[in-house]
C-alpha cells in the first residue's frame, strides 16, 4: 500500500513537471513568434524606407506607436485577468489578434497605413507576456522561478525572433519583396493559437485564508521594487526598442556593410539574448536578482560603444556587440521575476503589467522618436549616444533594488 501510495504522489510530481516544461516551451515560442512579428518593420526598414521616403522621425514613430498601445493594453489585460481569475482565455484571443495584425502591414500603402497596423498589433501583444508570465510564475517550482521566465522571455523567445527571424525576413524580403516577408511571418502564431488551446491549463490562485488577497494599482505604485523596476523597464525597454530601430539604418547607411550582413549582425543579437536569458535568470535563482540586474545593465553599455567606435570590421563589431547585449537577459528579471516576487499572488498580471507597460509606454514609445528626431539633426550617431546614457541611468536605479530571492509565492 505504501509503494502504491508512494507512486502516486511521484507520478503526480513528474505530471507536473511534464506540464511545467510544457508550458515553458509553449509559452517560450509565443512570444518568440511575437518578436518576429514585432521586429520584422524595423529589420525590413532599409527595403521599405525608399519605397516610402520616410525620415528617421517617422521611423522612431513607427518603432514608439506599437509600444504605446502595447503598453496599455498589457496593462488593462492584466489587471482584468487578475479580477476575473482567467488568464488562457485572453492569452489565445490575443494571439489570434496580433497574428492577424501582422497581414495589414504587407498591404500597407504608406506611412499611415504602417502606423496603422502598428498600433493595433500593439494593442494584441500587449497582454501577451504579463499573462504568460503569470501563467508561468504559477506553474513553476520554486527554484526554477528564475530560470523558468528567463527562458520564456529571453532564450526560447531569441532562438525565434532575434536569431532566426531577422536573417529569414532579409533572405524572403531580398528575393521575394518585403510584403511576402510580413505574410509569412503571420503564420506560426496562428498555429501556436491552437495548440496553446488545446494544451494550456487555466491555474487557480491558492489563498491563505477567507479571500485572495491583492493589491490596488496605486498600492502597487508604492512597493519600491515595483516602482524601480518601472523606471529601469523605461531606460532599457528605450535601450532596446533605439537598437532595433536604428541599427539596421546604421549598417547599411553609415557602416556601408550589405543587407545580408546587416542581417546576420541583428541575428547575432539574439545568440546573445538566448545564452543570456538562460544562464542570468539561473545564476539570479543562486546569488540574488539585484546583483545581476546592476552588472549586466552596466555591460550594456558596450553594444552602443562598438556600434559607434569599433573597427571597421563587422564580425569583431559582433563580438563586442554580443557582450554588450547580454544586458537582455535581465529584462526578465527585473520586468517579471521582482514584480512577482514584490507582490501577493493574485497580482502578478496587474505588476508585470504595470512595469512591463511604463517601460514601452514611456521608454519604447518615448526613446525611438527622440533618437529619430536626434538623428535628423546630428546624424545617424545619436541614437547610440543615448543608448550609452539610458543603460547608465537603468544601473543606478538597479542598484536601489531590494533583493527579493527567497520569497514565496503562492
Amino acid at each position: 500500500m505504501t509503494d502504491v501510495a508512494g507512486g502516486g504522489v511521484a507520478g503526480r510530481r513528474n505530471g507536473l513537471l511534464t506540464y511545467e516544461n510544457g508550458l515553458l516551451l509553449m509559452l517560450g515560442v509565443t512570444f518568440g513568434i511575437v518578436f518576429i512579428d514585432r521586429n520584422a518593420l524595423t529589420t525590413l526598414m532599409p527595403f521599405i524606407r525608399g519605397e516610402f521616403g520616410l525620415t528617421n522621425t517617422q521611423v522612431g514613430i513607427l518603432a514608439a506607436g506599437l509600444s504605446v498601445t502595447w503598453a496599455i493594453s498589457g496593462y488593462l489585460v492584466g489587471v482584468v485577468s487578475d479580477k476575473v481569475g482567467k488568464r488562457k482565455p485572453f492569452l489565445i484571443a490575443a494571439v489570434f489578434l496580433f497574428s492577424s495584425a501582422t497581414l495589414l502591414s504587407g498591404f500597407a500603402q504608406g506611412f499611415a497605413m504602417l502606423l496603422a497596423a502598428r498600433l493595433v498589433m500593439g494593442v494584441a501583444e500587449g497582454p501577451v507576456l504579463p499573462l504568460s508570465q503569470t501563467l508561468l510564475a504559477l506553474a513553476s517550482s520554486e527554484h526554477r522561478r528564475g530560470l523558468n521566465a528567463g527562458l520564456m522571455q529571453a532564450t526560447i523567445t531569441s532562438l525565434i525572433g532575434h536569431i532566426a527571424a531577422p536573417v529569414l525576413l532579409v533572405a524572403i524580403a531580398a528575393d521575394h519583396g518585403w510584403r511576402t516577408a510580413f505574410f509569412v511571418a503571420a503564420v506560426p502564431g496562428l498555429v501556436m493559437a491552437l495548440v496553446m488551446l488545446r494544451f494550456v491549463r487555466e491555474p487557480e490562485v491558492r489563498s491563505t485564508g477567507s479571500h485572495v488577497v491583492t493589491l490596488s494599482q496605486l498600492s502597487l505604485l508604492r512597493v519600491r521594487n515595483i516602482a524601480l523596476s518601472m523606471l529601469i523597464s523605461v531606460c532599457m525597454v528605450s535601450w532596446m526598442v533605439i537598437a532595433w530601430a536604428f541599427l539596421p539604418l546604421y549598417f547599411t547607411e553609415v557602416s556601408q556593410f550589405s543587407p545580408a550582413t546587416m542581417g546576420v549582425l541583428m541575428g547575432s543579437l539574439g545568440i546573445s539574448s538566448a545564452v543570456s536569458g538562460l544562464v542570468l535568470p539561473a545564476l539570479s535563482d543562486r546569488v540574488g536578482r539585484k546583483p545581476i540586474v546592476v552588472i549586466f545593465c552596466a555591460i550594456g553599455v558596450l553594444t552602443p560603444i562598438a556600434v559607434l567606435y569599433g573597427p571597421a570590421d563587422p564580425w569583431i563589431v559582433g563580438i563586442i556587440m554580443l557582450v554588450g547585449w547580454t544586458a537582455a537577459g535581465t529584462y526578465s528579471i527585473f520586468m517579471a521575476t521582482i514584480p512577482a516576487e514584490s507582490v501577493p499572488a493574485a497580482s502578478f498580471g496587474a505588476a508585470i503589467g504595470v512595469v512591463g507597460g511604463m517601460g514601452e509606454l514611456l521608454g519604447g514609445f518615448g526613446g525611438p522618436p527622440l533618437a529619430g528626431w536626434l538623428a535628423d539633426r546630428h546624424g545617424l550617431e545619436a541614437p547610440f549616444l543615448l543608448m550609452i546614457a539610458l543603460a547608465v541611468a537603468a544601473t543606478i536605479l538597479a542598484a536601489g533594488l531590494v533583493e527579493t530571492r527567497h520569497r514565496k509565492i503562492g
